[in-house]
C-alpha cells in the first residue's frame, strides 16, 4: 500500500500499478546482462586473465539498470571481461580479446 499526492484525481481507490524506485550504490560496477550465465541459481562472467586465459567468475548482483546488472562483489574497476561468445567458453580457455572502444560500450 501507498499514498500518493493525486491533485488531478487521476488515481482511484483500489488501482494496481508498478512503482520503480531509483536508488544509489556507492560501490558497485555495471556490467552487460549479455556478458553473464546463468547457472544453479548463481551468476558468473568471463574474465580475461594472463596470458588472455578466460577465468569463470561469480558475482554478486545487487540490482538492475536497464540491461545490465549492477555487481557488488566479484569483479573490480579495471577487470576485462568477455561480452561475447561466453556460451562457447571454457574455464582456463586461451583467447584473442578485441577491445571495444568507449561508444561501443556505452551503447550496450
Amino acid at each position: 500500500r501507498a499514498t500518493f499526492n493525486n491533485p488531478e484525481g487521476v488515481l482511484r481507490n483500489g488501482n494496481t500499478g508498478r512503482v520503480r524506485l531509483q536508488k544509489k550504490y556507492a560501490q558497485a560496477l555495471l556490467v552487460p546482462q549479455l556478458a553473464t550465465l546463468e547457472m544453479q541459481d548463481k551468476i558468473f562472467v568471463y574474465t580475461v586473465g594472463k596470458e588472455n586465459k578466460v577465468v569463470q567468475q561469480p558475482i554478486t548482483v545487487i540490482g538492475k539498470s536497464g540491461a545490465n546488472y549492477l555487481v557488488s562483489k566479484g569483479l573490480n574497476a579495471g577487470d576485462r571481461i568477455v561480452y561475447k561468445g561466453i556460451d562457447l567458453l571454457q574455464d582456463g580457455q586461451k583467447i584473442t580479446p578485441q577491445a571495444l572502444s568507449r561508444d561501443s560500450i556505452n551503447s550496450l
